[in-house]
């Protein structure tokens, strides 16, 4: 799959914090935006039980027109938003007959993304990161177990940031967790 877009916003709505010592959120009018991109993706069912997914996004968001009275900040990129994103998986599944396992699937992935602008002002960003995950499930009947680990390079990264009463405060993203989960369905019939 391949997709191309081009969005032109007009009186786009922004949350932002007050600046000074004034607590919350308020909106503002950042008059007129545009976001371009491409999009990409592919699945691919190889040989000997093995299938292979990748994406890939690019964005580019910036504003067009924008200004708070005191800074003008057309042409920068728009917060939040993040240039590119990417996505690499490869999956095993190997299926039995007349065992006590009926199938078996392992997984490997790589999910990116960044830079992402935090402010405006595009001072503040996070810079490209990617997270590696892997799994290894087995199917018995209606049980399964799966052993899983996410982010196992222990990736640093911020999820959310943001500047209130003169402090800054800055989210982080989910350290290297890894753990077992046991399933069982319910037959209906």
């Amino acid at each position: 799959d391949l997709a191309a877009f081009w969005i032109e916003c007009r009186d786009q709505q922004l949350t932002m914090f007050p600046e000074g010592s004034v607590t919350g959120r308020v909106m503002a009018n950042a008059g007129k935006s545009r976001s371009r991109g491409v999009e990409f993706s592919a699945d691919a069912n190889l040989p000997a039980g093995f299938n292979l997914r990748a994406s890939y996004g690019y964005t580019d968001a910036r504003f067009t027109e924008f200004s708070n009275g005191k800074n003008d900040f057309s042409g920068n990129r728009v917060p939040y938003a993040p240039a590119n994103t990417l996505f690499l998986g490869l999956t095993y599944q190997k299926s039995f007959t007349h065992h006590a396992i009926d199938m078996v699937t392992a997984n490997i992935n790589t999910r990116g993304f960044g830079n992402i602008y935090w402010d405006e002002a595009n001072s503040l960003s996070q810079p490209f990161s990617m997270l590696l995950a892997a799994s290894v499930r087995a199917d018995m009947g209606n049980f399964s177990l799966e052993a899983w680990a996410d982010n196992i390079t222990s990736t640093r990264y911020a999820t959310f940031y943001f500047i209130s009463i003169g402090n800054s405060f800055l989210q982080r993203g989910t350290p290297f967790s890894c753990g077992l989960t046991f399933r069982y369905t319910l037959p209906f019939e």
